[in-house]
């Protein structure tokens, strides 16, 4: 794979908001020997997202290549991987329209990949900016947003488990390799008007049961530019309800990623305990027995499978680890 950076921007009728962002990218400081590209992938827009890309971008001044791609199926998760089969170079940054970076992103991303290999997932602090004063309660709310710190710490954020897709990095290679292991994709993402998420903390979720670090830096550093619209409400209660519906729908990852060094003992009781708790949910209204079901296939010491999902993860973590290591 050719190294150098290849920034994903997917778009969803962003023309008006393509303007500002694709001015930070232009402005970016990086050193004569990286390589680096941007690739604009139109998901179904309905305006002039692709011609003013193209417009903007022949009169930015800078030699770097711009190309505009259109994927037509909707879904963040289609225009997030027909970006990274397009792209040329192996660190992939996941840019929305509205995140402007600062000056040194993409050199200091390309920089702490290439000195960890044991990153698999790596990203930065984003600050909220708009044309009208934040609202009272945004702090409150911000995580919802992809704004603020991520850690108290550089680092691994640990039993977090994930960053924010806004300004996320990672390697093309892996996550090409993780995907041909079978991990599945349990998401498309935001849809259009729907605000359903959680693709990006999938990819970190796989990268974590593959063996990888997640890492979290706060001096990579951009903004978060909050269209007045974003920052009602009602606007806010669609997101988080969308947070929710995408936390609900990951739940397999989860017993995987908390399971850590259990012995097979444990293991054996914990698998029992749950799959005990799944018969009485499965005949109370109200009730899902699949995260039971999730977590005893988790724990599972035998070769039978309650949910399919979870028996699918761990076999493409087992096949990822064991292919990796004889790379």
């Amino acid at each position: 794979m050719q190294q150098g950076v290849s920034v994903i921007l997917c778009c969803y009728n962003s023309a008006e908001r393509l303007p500002a962002t694709l001015e930070h990218l232009a402005k970016q400081e990086t050193n004569e020997n990286l390589d680096w590209e941007i690739i604009v992938v139109d998901n179904a827009s309905t305006d002039d997202t692709a011609a003013k890309a193209q417009s903007i971008w022949k009169n930015a001044g800078t030699a770097i290549d711009c190309k505009v791609l259109r994927e037509p199926r909707p879904g963040l998760g289609h225009a997030r991987h027909a970006g990274i089969a397009a792209a040329k170079y192996e660190y992939i940054i996941f840019c929305d329209d509205d995140n402007w970076f600062g000056k040194g992103y993409v050199q200091q991303i390309a920089g702490m990949l290439a000195n960890n290999d044991r990153i698999g997932v790596l990203g930065g602090r984003c600050e909220a900016i708009s044309n009208i004063d934040i609202p009272f309660w945004f702090n409150t709310y911000q995580q919802f947003y992809a704004v603020g710190c991520q850690a108290l710490y550089n680092g691994d954020v640990g039993e977090r488990n994930y960053v924010y897709g806004a300004g996320m990095a990672f390697k093309k290679t892996v996550y090409t390799a993780l995907l041909d292991a079978g991990f599945p994709s349990l998401l498309t993402d935001r849809t259009g008007e729907s605000l359903v998420s959680g693709g990006d903390t999938e990819i970190c979720y796989i990268h974590r049961l593959a063996g990888f670090q997640i890492w979290y830096d706060e001096s990579l550093f951009f903004q978060h530019f909050m269209e007045v619209k974003r920052l009602e409400k009602k606007y806010l209660e669609k997101l988080m309800a969308g947070a929710l519906e995408g936390i609900a729908l990951l739940h397999p990852y989860i017993p995987l990623l908390k399971m850590g060094k259990t012995g097979l003992l444990k293991r054996f009781f914990l698998f029992i305990f749950y799959l005990l708790r799944s018969i009485p949910a499965s005949l109370l209204p109200g009730k899902d027995p699949r995260f039971h079901l999730a977590y005893a296939e988790a724990y599972n010491p035998f070769p039978l499978s309650f949910h399919k999902e979870v028996k699918k993860i761990k076999k493409a973590s087992l096949m990822f680890r064991q292919g990796y290591r004889n790379t």
